[in-house]
């Protein structure tokens, strides 16, 4: 997966154009046309502030603005995350996509942003939905969880990577109605884990940091490409419960679950919403949701990962009786 001298790139199901510091690790593809080419600005973009309508603040912490959305008179959009003091501006088709990072900005910031807050967006602006999920390859088809941060999502996915099973993705999972069947694509090749998971995932941790750190994955744990989406975990701690139990989750349920974790670029456009509201609803009836509740903090993610194994084992067995026939008795 090293980077193509083009610097064209295939994630999510698109092929991107990056600039070289961000397509390094990224799977490549052959010299394609791009669905959305990548740049960065050498100055902080127009301050020209009045000229643009903020439609969106997403706030954390209480009261701290962690993203500001807005729409430029011409039609363009700019996304402003204000710890990195980061921009983005994006073309009104979703085409073009510039940014400027400043030199205070940490290592690796633009590339994080980009895979799993603004690509995701823009996706969602193009036309294909995206959820805030985890996905893994396994066998049967693709599994993915979704759940708020902190759930254990990215910490699933590694102890299911240790299993032998692959990484799709650890931020966005975007979806392709084909048929009667769902399918998704792959993100880029990286976990963000906590230091028990990287070491649990690697048998070391070399970067030694307290905190959450990305990992990139060895080949044979990354899976590029495409799978048909065969399952939807949704994580559900809770303080009083002990162990934990899988459910199948229907109805409107379902339906909601998935609309809290999809993207969204411009929350005030009305044909994107219904589009949205009829591709999840469809994603409900051709792939099984289920729920999984265990205790707050997930202590031992391994545990979990075990359950979602034998689970889908189960199911495998449960499709192969079904199919046998049944012999009449007359």
């Amino acid at each position: 997966m090293d980077r193509s001298p083009s610097g064209c790139c295939s994630l999510y199901g698109r092929n991107i154009q990056f600039e070289p510091e961000l397509s390094t690790g990224l799977p490549t593809v052959s010299s394609r046309r791009p669905h959305h080419v990548i740049s960065r600005l050498a100055a902080p973009p127009s301050s020209h502030r009045r000229r643009i309508f903020w439609y969106h603040r997403w706030i954390r912490n209480g009261d701290e603005i962690w993203l500001s959305a807005g729409i430029e008179k011409q039609g363009s959009y700019r996304l402003v995350f204000h710890e990195e003091n980061i921009e983005f501006l994006i073309s009104r088709d979703g085409a073009i996509i510039q940014y400027f990072r400043p030199p205070a900005a940490p290592p690796g910031s633009v590339s994080h942003l980009l895979h799993n807050q603004v690509l995701p967006m823009v996706l969602n602006h193009s036309g294909t939905e995206v959820l805030h999920a985890s996905s893994i390859w396994t066998p049967s088809g693709a599994i993915a969880f979704l759940g708020n941060g902190g759930f254990g999502k990215s910490s699933l996915a590694a102890s299911l990577v240790h299993s032998g099973l692959r990484l799709l993705s650890d931020d966005a999972v975007p979806l392709f109605r084909r048929g009667s069947e769902v399918w998704t694509s792959h993100g880029p090749p990286e976990l963000n884990l906590w230091p028990r998971m990287r070491r649990l995932l690697n048998n070391s941790d070399e970067t030694g940091a307290s905190g959450k750190q990305v990992v990139p994955l060895r080949k044979r744990q990354f899976y590029p490409g495409e799978s048909r989406l065969a399952r939807i975990y949704i994580l559900s701690p809770g303080f009083r419960r002990t162990g934990h139990r899988i459910e199948d989750l229907k109805g409107s349920d379902s339906l909601m679950e998935l609309v809290r974790s999809a993207h969204r670029l411009d929350l005030r456009d009305s044909d994107m919403l219904r589009r949205q509201m009829d591709v999840l609803h469809q994603v409900t009836r051709l792939v099984r949701l289920k729920r999984i509740a265990y205790r707050a903090g997930m202590p031992d993610p391994r545990r979990i990962s075990e359950a979602i194994l034998k689970d889908l084992a189960d199911d495998r067995i449960t499709r192969r009786r079904s199919a046998i026939p049944r012999l009449s008795m007359t």
